[in-house]
Parts: structure tokens; C-alpha cells; sequence
């Protein structure tokens, strides 16, 4: 259940993360999940 919440989590935010920075991370969660998780937390922590 939790991965089902993380999964929704990643998709339903990045949209509007990736409108603000022009970074594409459903392409990322599309094709690697992990992958994109990694970019995520890259993102936030250079915030």
C-alpha cells in the first residue's frame, strides 16, 4: 500500500515541480522509477 501512495505521490506533484524548473520528471518516473526519485531529491536538497 505505502509503494502505491509513494508512486501517486511522485506522479501527482512533479507535474507542477517540473513547470517551474522546465525539467520533464514524468519522463523520468515513466521510464525509471528510482531514477526519477533520485532527480526529485537532487532538486529539492539544491533548493
Amino acid at each position: 500500500m505505502e509503494t502505491t501512495a509513494l508512486r501517486y505521490e511522485l506522479v501527482k506533484w512533479p507535474a507542477d515541480f517540473s513547470s517551474k524548473f522546465g525539467i520533464s520528471f514524468k519522463i523520468y518516473l515513466k521510464n525509471n522509477l528510482q531514477y526519477g526519485e533520485i532527480k526529485l531529491q537532487d532538486k529539492a536538497t539544491s533548493l
